[in-house]
């Protein structure tokens, strides 16, 4: 009797249209947080973008003003510029493609 009394509570408390609305809500959930996490990354992108766009133009600015003599610099310090804007250039190419098309091993 306590037998049928459980299957008939279980029966009743499982409802086919919760189990749905249960589904969908993760399933929203589930691309919310997709969303959130590509818009994370757009701002990430645009941010080092942005740095990356400002760290190069001051650093022809130093070279330009260099180049006039309005500023004293040593060669050292110019080729070292130099060398970090080509860094970051050639990082800031080589990272996105290994993003965007990893290797499989």
């Amino acid at each position: 009797m306590d037998n049928e009394k459980t299957k008939n509570r279980l029966s009743d408390d499982i409802d086919v249209v919760n189990i749905g609305q249960y589904f969908e809500k993760s399933v929203v959930v589930a691309e919310l947080k997709n969303r959130s996490e590509i818009r994370i990354r757009e701002i990430l992108i645009y941010s080092l973008l942005i740095l990356f766009i400002v760290s190069t133009v001051a650093t022809f600015v130093l070279i330009y003003l260099k180049a006039f003599a309005a500023i004293h610099l040593s060669d050292g310090i110019i080729y070292a510029l130099i060398g970090a804007s080509i860094a970051e250039i050639v990082s800031i190419i080589i990272l996105p493609v290994k993003y965007l098309f990893p290797l499989n091993k």
